[in-house]
């Protein structure tokens, strides 16, 4: 009844005035992070039901927190409603307090971590909402200073917030009508990110800047910032996206050669390219996708250079070897997920397309055990000890003897006999789905 839309319109208004305070200087100081960060979550729960919804409300909560009520002549898309600004100006209110929470809250990581994980990701989470979010000028604020990468924002947001804010930041094209103005969208996004990566790379002296932690934070930032964007990557962005991605191929082997004692950035590389196959790999002509696999054989093979000497510099120290471990494990697991996210290609049938006359393409099957032949050396008994990691390889192998079993047992004998041996390790495991991959592997090459 009217009374009970007119309790909860009461209701609403009550809850979206709280953090509306944090826009006045006045009443700042008496919003402390810790009460933003539950008003950011009760305004991040609401919007996801109120703020424009997908389905009806009744007319007086639609004209308040929507678009024009159902029965309004015309049916347009517009914003407004009979008080005057309706959803669009409690839209433009909660981007503006984001913006607020990021810039003001000097040091509140938690704070900033609501903004980007749970407050932003509902605004872009519906098309309906994208639409009204990107031309609002609060959003366009937000996204010039990430775009450009103000220190107010580099300096203050931890690493892996770059990440969700780019995310964030990539999935409101979703809003856009056209496909050329979402690639110039995301074009601005990345141009700053893509270029300081490109002229990091190029520096002559980039191995003794490789030692400043400054410049390790730098590099972090930026290939979190690539992941997120990776990350958000959408039909109508993805040619741009992949267009600026690929510029950064050959400085990201760079990059890992020149930071190879750092494993937090070799990590990030790694996952990074694994976020990149995943996402672009079944979209790319036969020759983009040949370029891509050729890169990621060379990632691989740059990798096994890098690790060589990690394994003996760090065994002097019981605790340095298990840490050692520990990162192994977790760069494995993005090699691994790397190959599996290459095995897409099969989906969209582009692997075997007919080549062109005087070209040679890299099929699936070649990428994925010529990666398993560069990886196998790495993978001991120990890191299979992690039931990621180990679930992970015995998942493609099962996949590989299934699918390829022909190609597997064309392998030179050394490589045949050492997927043969973790095949039996597989086996014998106590680990229920890692036996049940083996076996379903062991079924493909016995049928074959």
């Amino acid at each position: 009844g009217g009374a009970v839309v007119g309790a909860v319109e009461r209701l609403c208004r009550a809850l979206l005035s709280v953090p509306a305070l944090v826009l006045q200087e006045q009443a700042r100081p008496v919003m402390s992070p810790r009460l933003m960060e539950t008003c950011l979550w009760c305004a991040a729960r609401w919007a996801d039901t109120y703020l424009f919804p997908e389905e009806e409300l009744p007319a007086a909560l639609a004209a308040a927190y929507g678009g024009p009520p159902p029965a309004s002549p015309g049916g347009g898309t517009g914003a407004g409603g009979s008080d005057g600004g309706g959803g669009l100006v409690v839209l433009d209110m909660m981007v503006q307090v984001a913006n607020t929470c990021l810039v003001a809250y000097v040091g509140e990581a938690e704070l900033h971590r609501t903004v980007a994980c749970v407050l932003l990701p509902v605004l872009v989470r519906r098309k309906c909402l994208c639409e009204r979010l990107v031309p609002l000028s609060s959003w366009q604020q937000l996204l010039a200073a990430f775009a450009s990468r103000q220190p107010v924002i580099v300096q203050q947001l931890g690493q892996k917030l770059h990440r969700a804010l780019a995310q964030n930041l990539c999935m409101a094209a979703m809003g856009l009508p056209l496909a050329s103005s979402a690639a110039s969208y995301i074009n601005s996004l990345l141009h700053v990110a893509v270029s300081e990566t490109v002229g990091l790379a190029a520096k002559p002296d980039l191995a003794k800047l490789a030692g400043r932690a400054d410049v390790v934070v730098q590099v972090c930032s930026l290939l979190e910032t690539l992941r997120g964007a990776t990350r958000a990557t959408l039909s109508k962005t993805q040619a741009a996206l992949f267009s600026a991605l690929s510029s950064l191929l050959q400085p990201l082997l760079v990059l890992m050669r020149a930071f190879k004692a750092h494993t937090v950035v070799v990590a990030l590389i790694l996952k990074l390219a694994a976020e990149l196959v995943e996402n672009h790999i079944s979209f790319l002509k036969p020759a983009e996708a040949d370029m891509l696999l050729r890169w990621v054989l060379e990632l691989l093979q740059q990798y096994t250079v890098c690790s060589a000497g990690w394994s003996a510099a760090l065994t002097t120290s019981r605790r340095l070897a298990e840490e050692s471990a520990a990162d192994a494990g977790r760069d494995l697991r993005a090699l691994l997920k790397l190959l599996g996210h290459v095995t897409q290609r099969d989906v969209a049938d582009l692997a075997h397309a007919a080549p062109l006359p005087g070209v040679a393409f890299l099929d699936v099957a070649q990428v994925v055990l010529l990666g398993l032949h560069i990886i196998m050396p790495l993978i001991t008994p120990d890191l299979l000890k992690f039931p990621k990691l180990c679930r992970l390889y015995f998942n493609l192998l099962s996949y590989m003897l299934e699918v390829y079993p022909e190609q597997v047992a064309g392998l030179e004998a050394a490589h045949f006999s050492t997927l043969m041996m973790s095949l039996e390790f597989g086996l014998m495991h106590t680990d229920s789905v890692v036996v049940q991959s083996a076996l379903e592997g062991l079924a493909g090459l016995a049928r074959y």
